[in-house]
């Protein structure tokens, strides 16, 4: 929630809003399940997919990726248990 409206927000919103900006477009997004942001995008359904998603060589035969612009690790983080 962001003034009372349900808004999808995040360093991903920002950048993809930058890019409409640049572009001089009106952004839409749709929110959908990850599995689906590449088929959606390979179908035409979407022009441009902003998720973390990894260039992997496969993914480099139907996709172009721009640089990256977050380095991340994946963790496992816990509840810590105190005795």
């Amino acid at each position: 929630m962001k003034n009372g409206k349900n808004t999808v927000v995040g360093i991903d919103i920002d950048l993809a809003n930058a890019i409409a900006k640049k572009l001089d477009v009106k952004l839409k997004v749709s929110t959908m399940d990850f599995n689906n942001v590449l088929t959606a995008l390979s179908q035409g359904k979407a022009d441009i997919a902003i998720s973390g998603i990894s260039a992997t060589t496969d993914r480099k035969k139907s996709f172009d990726f721009s640089n990256v612009y977050y380095d991340a690790t994946n963790e496992i983080v816990v509840k810590k248990i105190r005795s």
